[in-house]
């Protein structure tokens, strides 16, 4: 003990217990770095951890498509289309090949090749019956893991049918380890739901099927129908049904429209992307024509045609005599005189090929 100059008695102090600022800034950095590991999610509707833990133990594995550079694994993705133009052909083109696996010709990169090997498929389908497929795909090898379902007629929805549906895909696909699921498609579910709100229906479902997307790593592939009274104009997200409340859900859009004067060709194109770069977009979409290969009716990608919307939409047959005339002088290739007449490439081959059909008759005479 000793005496202060005031007559006060203070205690020794031991240096070693002296702490500054700085050190106990340290020391409550350190105590932050090293949480206790609690449940601070117990009994909660929610589930969570240190986001820095999250990201140490999560394991990214890369994508693999399923449909090229349309869908890809784990992705909740909408196609859309108008009525007639072969939306349900191409979801069955799709399911058959990811249930077939990737194979040499899948595995060309046209961009629509399917890299996984072969899995199970569901396929609901709600427009399409047994009669319809079984005249369209005569001959055509099913394979026996794509499962096709649709409603059964004497079943009660009672609740709401976004919770309904999403709780029988999970059974599903639990029940039969499938990470596809294909729904053909959502314009038809709420076709029928009289009085209720179907945007706010669409987006609840669409809601459920994000997260079982996230739950179960499941690749969902939704069908929709585009806007009444589309026609001839490039294809934007606007067009596609209730896109307002698809948009914010999903990892990718495309869409599947007709070629103008080309009743078998189609196109498609990116509408939305997330973390990858969009390939196909106005000004190069990928040029297919719908052909009947071994018994399956199904979209086979033309990479030499014309990739530009704008060019497949409009009316060129005003360009079609000069189109005929330089063909016949044979002194320009296709490239030039799609260039000169800013006409499609797919156009071109048309008159081309109506000229070499003229001449074959005549020269039969």
């Amino acid at each position: 003990m000793h005496k202060s100059n005031t007559g006060s008695v203070h205690a020794p102090v031991e240096e070693s217990t002296i702490s500054t600022p700085l050190e106990r800034q340290r020391d409550a950095l350190k105590k932050l770095k090293t949480p206790p590991e609690r449940d601070y999610f117990k009994e909660t509707v929610f589930k969570g951890a240190s986001f820095k833990k999250q990201l140490e133990d999560f394991k990214s594995e890369p994508k693999k498509a399923l449909f090229g550079e349309f869908w890809k694994e784990r992705e909740l993705a909408v196609f859309a289309g108008q009525t007639g133009v072969g939306k349900s052909a191409l979801a069955m083109q799709i399911a058959i090949q990811v249930a077939r696996g990737a194979s040499l010709d899948s595995l060309k990169d046209d961009g629509t090749q399917v890299e996984t090997e072969a899995q199970t498929v569901l396929f609901l389908d709600c427009e399409m019956d047994l009669e319809d497929w079984s005249s369209r795909l005569k001959g055509a090898s099913i394979p026996e893991n794509l499962i096709r379902f649709d409603f059964d007629i004497d079943a009660k929805l009672e609740g709401e049918l976004a919770d309904i549906l999403v709780s029988h895909f999970k059974i599903l696909l639990d029940r039969t380890g499938a990470k596809v699921l294909i729904i053909d498609n959502i314009s038809w579910l709420f076709s029928d739901l009289q009085g209720r709100d179907i945007h706010a229906e669409t987006s609840a479902l669409m809601k459920k099927l994000l997260q079982l997307r996230k739950s179960e790593g499941v690749a969902i592939l939704v069908v929709a129908h585009t806007l009444k009274g589309k026609k001839n104009t490039p294809f934007t997200f606007e067009d596609v049904a209730g896109s307002s409340n698809l948009l914010k859900y999903l990892e990718g859009c495309f869409a599947i429209a007709e070629v103008h004067g080309q009743d078998s060709h189609r196109y498609l194109k990116q509408l939305k992307t997330r973390g990858r770069k969009k390939r196909f977009t106005e000004t190069n979409v990928a040029v297919c024509e719908l052909l009947q290969t071994e018994g399956l009716l199904r979209l086979v990608r033309r990479e030499e045609l014309d990739t530009r919307e704008r060019l497949l939409l409009t009316e060129e047959r005003d360009s079609k005599d000069e189109i005929e005339e330089l063909l016949l002088e044979g002194n320009k290739s296709t490239t030039e005189i799609v260039q000169e007449l800013g006409v499609s490439r797919s156009y071109v081959y048309k008159v081309k090929k109506e000229l070499e059909e003229a001449r074959a008759k005549k020269e039969e005479r």
